[in-house]
């Protein structure tokens, strides 16, 4: 049984009892075992019919793996079912990276039920492909632009890079932070502070 679950500096911070893991569970950036241990225990109530899975953990801590498309192509496995799983603040960035990867089964959102999550797990697990987006999705520019911010690079420089005016990169680069319901720069911090709890509540002998 879930008995907890916050999104605050744990991207899905689970407090569950599971008797076992599911064989079949592949969560990706590994290091939240929150995360891992929930789904586990989600996935047991389904029992034989759970077909090979992966999780991307879509959450602040983990944001500069989904600048590079390789991460993906490492990561996406045939024959597996590939959900997303959101936090509050990446959502657009996921809708993003799902309009363009062909082999994306759904996407559970930060604010989905505990009913919701379950229906959606059993739809895929049935073969549905469930790619319904909520919420706003970052555009190509776009997300140049949150790469090259979140990597350190000066306006001035993006918008030499890019080949448009410093003025319209900072109107894009608001354009980010509206759509994300935040500072960009608070976002480096808040993913900062996410790794540091992650790695302080990770247990001996389990660290990724």
């Amino acid at each position: 049984m879930i008995t907890h679950c916050v999104q605050e500096t744990q991207p899905c911070a689970v407090t569950i009892k599971a008797e076992k893991k599911v064989n079949q569970l592949r969560v990706y950036p590994k290091g939240n075992n929150y995360l891992e241990t929930g789904l586990s225990a989600l996935l047991t109530h389904f029992g034989s019919k759970v077909r090979r899975m992966t999780f991307i953990d879509f959450s602040v801590a983990n944001y500069k793996c989904f600048f590079d498309p390789l991460f993906f192509n490492e990561t996406l496995k045939k024959n597996t079912c590939t959900i997303f799983v959101v936090d509050r603040q990446l959502g657009p960035v996921a809708n993003y990276w799902a309009s363009l990867l062909p082999n994306i089964n759904g996407i559970i959102y930060s604010h989905d039920s505990l009913a919701v999550v379950m229906q959606k797990i059993k739809d895929v697990i049935q073969g549905k492909r469930l790619l319904i987006h909520h919420g706003e999705t970052l555009s190509r520019v776009q997300m140049d632009v949150f790469r090259y911010v979140m990597s350190g690079i000066s306006i001035q420089n993006i918008s030499k890079v890019i080949c448009l005016s410093d003025k319209r990169v900072y109107g894009i680069k608001t354009e980010i932070e509206t759509k994300l319901k935040g500072s960009l720069n608070h976002l480096i911090i808040g993913s900062s502070h996410a790794r540091t709890s992650r790695d302080l509540f990770t247990p001996q002998g389990n660290e990724k």
